[in-house]
């Protein structure tokens, strides 16, 4: 087809394909306007200051696409990459790699661009996410200002491992709570994890969280639970590692209360139960290796710290049972003021009885003092010798002491039977009558009582 035009001015209306059956296939004028038409659809419309296109098919362009009037905003396709830039500044670098993974990047050029992404506003709002350029920072759910490096508030679900800390940097992890800033925390730089605290003095360290909130205290109580077995483990010198130094780590649990502090180590303890290492170390008398219960104050020896072991009973009562008073280390079962190193209320059973025998020697005089070292006093008299009481008998007085307890018991026995053919007469507070100690007589044995009762304290014999 070929058109023939003339120079000057000339009219003329739309230009169609003369062979184009359809006569759809043309060049419309209008007013201002003219369109390219092809099988009836519109594809380029040049109007006043604008020129639309419509296309259905492939657009080709070597680099660039600019925007008119702003050359540094655009367009750039390079080699398996797409570049969109505005202002000069890469927004949006897309990028197929020569193996995967390919690319897509936001602020290639490194600049200050934070990049947004809204929501509709719901939850706490917009933005939905944003990274704040400036300061390397995120924010997530209507944080538009992230205060720290990931910034976000709302909840978080991890379906899967987390790791914290990767490099081993000496960096703190915190987790706040509604009412205290530290309700978890773990010290990177001591290793150590707090509860309730920021400054643990152990491995775990649990604190109150409502400590400094007076009048809100609540118990500190920790709860193990399970439809199986529950238990607790103290295991020390896991390696047997300490031979050189003896057996000095031990498994222990210490018990402080009324203001006294553990961050001094162990010497403000009121109690513990523990193991022992070397025999003597922790207390007088301590076997190796042995379980203990102690009352003991290290900063504070010579202090009264009674111990005591309870138990309830449908007759008895909940009560306690047995109790090491702390004056004396006496020990009452079933008082709680026992009197001499051992005191029982009630009765006592025993398949065989045995008590000390003590030897004492009354030397060769005339008198002397019995010493009650123990229950059983045996005598050596065979060669006391004695004072003139008339009807030609002879007498060694024996002087009884004056014990503190009511009850107590006193057998005194001639070794040997031997009396040196002399009395051995008892003296001191004795009342009632009573026998003496005589070989002639085949008296060998004497046995007494100490009672105290309503004001009258005596020896009886029995």
């Amino acid at each position: 087809m070929a058109y023939k035009w003339s120079v000057g001015q000339g009219e003329q209306g739309d230009i169609v394909y003369s062979s184009d059956l359809d006569q759809d296939t043309k060049i419309d004028f209008e007013e201002d306007i003219i369109k390219l038409v092809a099988n009836g659809t519109e594809y380029v419309t040049v109007s006043t200051g604008s020129i639309n296109v419509n296309l259905a098919g492939t657009v080709g362009v070597d680099q660039y696409i600019y925007h008119n009037g702003d050359e540094n905003t655009l367009i750039n396709f390079a080699d398996d990459k797409i570049i969109l830039k505005a202002g000069g500044k890469a927004m949006i670098t897309m990028e197929e790699k020569a193996s995967s993974p390919h690319e897509v990047t936001i602020n290639d050029g490194g600049n200050n661009i934070d990049f947004v992404v809204k929501g509709n506003g719901s939850n706490a709002g917009n933005p939905a996410f944003k990274v704040d350029a400036s300061n390397n920072r995120v924010g997530i759910n209507g944080v538009g200002s992230p205060s720290v490096e990931l910034d976000v508030n709302g909840d978080v679900n991890f379906d899967g491992a987390a790791v914290f800390n990767e490099s081993s940097a000496d960096k703190d992890f915190r987790v706040e709570s509604n009412h205290h800033a530290h309700m978890f925390y773990i010290d990177g730089g001591n290793n150590r994890i707090g509860i309730g605290t920021n400054s643990p003095q152990g491995i775990i360290h649990i604190v109150d969280p409502f400590d400094a909130i007076s009048g809100f205290e609540k118990d500190a109580v920790i709860i193990v639970k399970s439809k199986k077995e529950t238990g607790i483990k103290l295991i020390s010198d896991s390696a047997n590692t300490n031979t050189d130094a003896g057996e000095a780590n031990n498994p222990f649990i210490d018990f402080y209360q009324d203001g006294q502090s553990d961050a001094s180590g162990r010497g403000q303890r009121n109690a513990s139960i523990a193991m022992e290492g070397n025999a003597g170390t922790t207390f007088t008398g301590s076997l190796a290796n042995a379980f203990f219960m102690d009352c003991h104050v290290p900063n504070s020896p010579h202090s009264s710290r009674p111990l005591q072991i309870a138990s309830d009973s449908i007759n008895g009562g909940h009560t306690a049972r047995i109790t090491l008073e702390g004056t004396n280390g006496y020990v009452g079962i079933h008082t709680s003021t026992p009197s001499t190193e051992m005191e029982v209320i009630g009765t006592t059973k025993s398949d065989f009885f045995a008590t000390d025998v003590t030897t004492q020697d009354l030397g060769s005089g005339t008198s002397s003092t019995l010493s009650t070292d123990s229950g059983i006093v045996l005598l050596d008299a065979g060669s006391i010798n004695g004072a003139d009481i008339g009807g030609g008998m002879e007498a060694h007085i024996l002087s009884f002491p004056t014990p503190s307890i009511s009850g107590q018991k006193l057998t005194i026995i001639a070794k040997n039977a031997d009396t040196n053919s002399t009395m051995v007469l008892p003296s001191g507070l004795i009342s009632g009558s009573f026998t003496q100690l005589h070989d002639a007589s085949g008296i060998s044995v004497l046995s007494f009582v100490w009672v105290t009762e309503s004001g009258h304290a005596a020896w009886y014999q029995v």
